[in-house]
C-alpha cells in the first residue's frame, strides 16, 4: 500500500511539474492555405508552369478540335463513302484517338510531376521562414490550423510568414 501511495504521488508531480512547463511555452500556428495562396512564390510558380506548358497545351486543344472535325466530317460524308475509304478514315481516327490519348496522359504526368516539384521547394521555402520566425519570436511550437480544433488569434503568425515570404522574394 505504501507503494501504491508513493507511486501515485509521483505521478500527481510529474503531472504538476508538466502543466507547469507547458504554461512557459510559446505556441504559434499558421494556416498553410493562406501562406500558399497569398505568397508571392505562388504566383511565379503559376506564371512558370503556364511558361513551360502552355505550348503542349495548344497542342493538345489543337489536336482534339482537328479530331473532332474529322469525325464530324466522317458522319456526314458516310452514306457517300466507298467502304474501304470508310474503313481507312474510320482507322486513321482511331489512330488519332490513341495518340491524343497518350499525348494528355503524358502532358497530365508530366505537369503534375513540375508542379510537384514546385510545391516542395515552395514548401521547403515557408518551412525555412516559419523556423526562422520560431526562432527569432522564441515559439516553442508551430502548428498548423488544421490540425487543432481551436486556436486563439494571438497565436497565429501567419501573416508574419506571408511577410517573410513577401521579402525573400523581392
Amino acid at each position: 500500500m505504501k507503494n501504491f501511495i508513493s507511486v501515485s504521488l509521483m505521478i500527481i508531480g510529474l503531472m504538476f511539474s508538466t502543466l507547469t512547463q507547458a504554461d512557459n511555452l510559446k505556441i504559434g500556428v499558421i494556416n498553410l492555405e493562406t501562406i500558399i495562396s497569398q505568397a508571392p512564390q505562388t504566383e511565379q510558380i503559376k506564371s512558370r508552369l503556364k511558361n513551360q506548358f502552355q505550348k503542349r497545351e495548344d497542342g493538345i486543344v489543337t489536336a482534339q478540335k482537328d479530331l473532332q472535325e474529322q469525325i464530324n466530317k466522317i458522319n456526314r460524308d458516310r452514306s457517300i463513302m466507298a467502304e474501304t475509304d470508310l474503313k481507312a478514315a474510320e482507322e486513321k481516327i482511331n489512330n488519332q484517338k490513341r495518340d491524343l490519348v497518350y499525348k494528355q496522359q503524358a502532358f497530365r504526368e508530366d505537369f503534375m510531376r513540375s508542379q510537384n516539384n514546385e510545391m516542395d521547394t515552395l514548401l521547403k521555402k515557408i518551412r525555412s521562414e516559419i523556423q526562422t520566425i520560431a526562432s527569432k519570436q522564441g515559439y516553442d511550437l508551430v502548428l498548423q490550423e488544421e490540425s487543432v480544433p481551436f486556436v486563439a488569434k494571438k497565436m497565429d503568425i501567419t501573416e508574419m510568414v506571408i511577410t517573410a515570404l513577401k521579402v525573400s522574394h523581392s
